[in-house]
């Protein structure tokens, strides 16, 4: 994990915050199902790691959960190598993802993904009660209460709860994700943009109606493919037109006191610097991606000039103690600490674009 030590130490020598995901629901980097074949093959634990079936017994196997417990533990209390500072200790680190988009498609409804963050997360909290925790769901209604299911892609269930899971105790923000062009694969742009305004609304109002938390888009991206025999610059500008209706949505919330106040594209990258393999269709690669660096710039310049009104009112507001609960009405501390540490976040990544990247619209 050295190499995860220098990255922390060097986002914290640069102004930058990690949100930290500690699992992947998909098979890339092992995720879920290494998991369950590790139990599989674990001799000691006898018909316990036998009756496992398949990838999503990760969340009810309790030999599984126990794996995954003594790795959180393992990440949380490791000591970075390059600054002598706990992970558990370390302000760089913005906080903690359960796990990378949890889906199960043996419980679809949502009520075992949410069983499991309910026990994981507060586990979590007795190792760092510091850093914020998130699940890391991508926003897909489940059968609980106040959820709406009809808004998901193609009206199905994907196994999650987004109300009810956000509502667990240690959970402490919420995310959302947004690939519409992927999720309703062969629909139109003007089915995909209706798509995009209904899911942020409805994400927005759910979060502020019954969640009062803050509220992310923590991926969000568009897929570089050319349609209908259209150039590669047609399909980058799509992207970016994509990138300015999601800043768009998220400064408009935050400019109100709502509660999505930030988001996290996928993915930058740099040309050269043997990242070519990393490269899936959503890279925006420095420094040839120049619309999509002055997008992402011109919105880091004013959140950055909302966080300071956002951190000149607080100042009048409240006490130091800025993560005390009081009740919604706009300006919850919780997203005005969001405000400030995500307008860090992009000040710092539009920082890598340069002064000379910026282009006439």
């Amino acid at each position: 994990m050295q190499g995860l030590d220098f990255v922390i130490a060097e986002a914290r020598r640069h102004g930058i915050y990690l949100l930290l995901c500690l699992t992947n629901n998909f098979d890339d980097f092992g995720g879920k199902r290494q998991y369950v074949q590790w139990a599989r093959e674990d001799v000691a634990a006898g018909a316990a790691a036998h009756n496992l079936t398949s990838a999503d017994d990760f969340f009810n196997s309790t030999l599984v959960k126990s794996y995954y417990k003594n790795h959180v533990k393992t990440v949380l209390t490791r000591v970075n190598t390059v600054t002598g500072v706990a992970y558990k200790d370390d302000p760089a680190i913005f906080g903690w993802e359960l796990m990378n988009e949890p889906r199960c498609g043996a419980e679809p409804t949502g009520a075992l993904v949410q069983a499991w963050v309910e026990e994981m997360a507060p586990y979590l909290k007795t190792i760092d009660a510091a850093h914020l925790v998130t699940a890391g769901l991508e926003g897909f209604y489940g059968d609980g209460a106040h959820e709406s299911k009809e808004l998901n892609p193609w009206g199905i269930y994907y196994g999650t709860n987004f109300v009810a899971t956000h509502q667990a105790a240690g959970i402490d923000f919420a995310t959302i994700h947004l690939y519409p062009d992927v999720w309703l694969w062969g629909s139109t742009a003007d089915q995909q943009a209706r798509f995009f305004r209904n899911w942020t609304a409805s994400h927005v109002s759910d979060t502020e109606r019954h969640l009062r938390k803050p509220l992310l888009v923590t991926e969000y991206g568009k897929f570089l493919w050319e349609e209908g025999g259209e150039n590669a610059t047609s399909a980058t500008q799509r992207r970016d037109r994509f990138l300015g209706m999601v800043l768009d949505a998220i400064y408009e919330s935050a400019s109100r006191g709502g509660p999505l106040v930030g988001g996290a594209f996928w993915q930058l990258l740099l040309d050269g610097d043997g990242m070519d393999a990393l490269k899936d269709g959503y890279q925006i690669v420095l420094p040839e991606d120049a619309r999509a660096a002055t997008i992402i710039s011109d919105h880091s310049e004013k959140m950055a000039e909302l966080s300071k009104q956002v951190a000149a009112e607080a100042g009048r507001r409240w006490s130091r103690k800025i993560g005390s609960f009081v009740s919604w009405d706009g300006t919850h501390p919780y997203v005005q600490r969001f405000l400030i540490r995500f307008v860090s976040l992009f000040r710092s990544v539009s920082s890598l674009f340069g002064p000379t990247i910026h282009v006439a619209s």
